[in-house]
């Protein structure tokens, strides 16, 4: 997977900058905007799909599990019951 985008590059364990937009694997990833685009269009994705996306981009190259996820992601869904991920 190759990737590179505007303003910081993604490294394990640092934070990008969710103004910036990036590319990944031939799609444009505006997470300010939520979308994504590619040769055959534009989509726009929830909030927690683009964080989760740009979690994923920010650690390439490493597995990132389910529980790593909801731990980083979701925190905010802690102790509702809810599945953040069904």
């Amino acid at each position: 997977m190759s990737f590179s985008h505007d303003a910081t590059t993604p490294m394990s364990g640092k934070s990008m900058d969710l103004a910036a937009s990036f590319e990944v694997a031939g799609y444009r990833v505006e997470p300010s905007t939520l979308r994504v685009t590619g040769a055959s269009g534009e989509a726009r994705l929830e909030s927690k799909a683009m964080q989760v996306l740009v979690y994923l981009v920010e650690h390439a190259g490493r597995v990132v599990s389910r529980s790593e996820l909801e731990e980083r992601i979701c925190q905010s869904l802690r102790g509702a019951g809810d599945d953040p991920f069904p």
